[in-house]
């Protein structure tokens, strides 16, 4: 198992301003509502979200399903997306 086991968000901020935003989410235990807020702060404060392979994803929460399912690691988990689907606005 990795170094983090759990999902965390890590603010580096360069002075008063903020430079980098980096948000770990566990597949094991990620949520909906987790997901859902991600995209919505990426989509309110005009942010880029990277996948860990290096791929840009649009903060939509079908895309970060996607990359979750195609991350090594979700394949260790059985079928991440199940209830996030159902999620409102699924």
């Amino acid at each position: 198992m990795g170094r983090h086991q759990r999902s965390n968000i890590q603010v580096y901020a360069d002075g008063t301003t903020i430079d980098t935003v980096k948000i770990r989410l566990d597949v094991r235990t990620v949520s909906a509502e987790l997901i859902e807020a991600t995209c919505a702060l990426a989509r309110r404060f005009g942010w880029v979200l990277v996948g860990d392979g290096g791929a840009v994803l649009q903060p939509v929460r079908e895309v970060i399903l996607r990359a979750i399912e195609h991350f090594p690691a979700g394949a260790l988990v059985e079928a991440p997306q199940t209830g996030l689907t159902q999620a409102p606005g699924g």
